[in-house]
């Protein structure tokens, strides 16, 4: 998963998820958090479903709107999912 911060927003902790053995990681401006899950395969019908929490500082001016968009990819798949909020 990648979520690259919009401006206005700020990384500010330390991740945490629901479920499975997730890695996340940010770069030192905090405006690139990705994390990744060390899972090689999976069985066919088997759901990985989990929240993964990214605490943040909204530093927007009141009234500004703020965009932000995460990625999921899979590098053996084609398909890319992604979550706005």
């Amino acid at each position: 998963m990648q979520d690259i911060l919009p401006v206005g927003v700020v990384f500010s902790g330390t991740p945490s998820w629901t479920n499975g053995n997730w890695n996340c990681s940010y770069t030192s401006t905090g405006t690139r958090v990705t994390c990744t899950n060390s899972i090689d395969q999976v069985q066919s019908g088997t759901t990985l479903g989990a929240t993964i929490l990214i605490p943040v500082t909204v530093t927007a001016s009141v009234g500004q709107t703020v965009l932000n968009i995460a990625a999921i990819d899979n590098p053996v798949e084609s398909s890319r999912c992604t979550s706005t909020g």
